[in-house]
């Protein structure tokens, strides 16, 4: 490839990233400005909590704010988790709850999202708390 193309691929790939980080801000989808934490994590040690965002969703036809939490196995076998949401507005008022999502396997040393939905939107929440459950106890 010669010195030119390089840098014109360069110039074009730069292009394309930032148009893409502009759309996606102006749709909401990276989770806007709102704090997300993890405040309970029953399989801490086994499952890791990689990267957490919210995102806007349709569901059944409902607009709805989604939690996407990338986990990762740090045992020898399969572990099966489960995740919760709670999203609160700027006045620190609960807005949604997100109910267990259902159970997610995460296989040996890999790496999976886990999502908790519930109805609302990205711009409406200001902050958000994670749990992540173990199915088999609770």
């Amino acid at each position: 490839m010669t010195e030119q193309s390089s840098t014109r691929r360069r110039t074009i790939l730069a292009a394309g990233t930032a148009l893409a980080a502009g759309v996606a801000g102006c749709t909401g989808v990276l989770g806007g400005g709102a704090d997300g934490e993890v405040t309970k994590n029953e399989l801490e040690g086994d499952i890791e909590v990689l990267d957490h965002e919210i995102e806007n969703a349709r569901l059944g036809g409902t607009n709805s704010v989604r939690a996407d939490v990338t986990v990762t196995n740090n045992t020898d076998e399969a572990t099966t988790v489960d995740a919760s949401a709670k999203f609160y507005d700027g006045d620190d008022v609960l807005i949604a709850r997100a109910g267990l999502s259902g159970s997610r396997s995460v296989p040996h040393d890999q790496d999976v999202e886990v999502h908790a939905s519930a109805p609302g939107r990205v711009a409406d929440v200001a902050r958000y708390e994670l749990q992540l459950i173990d199915p088999w106890t609770g």
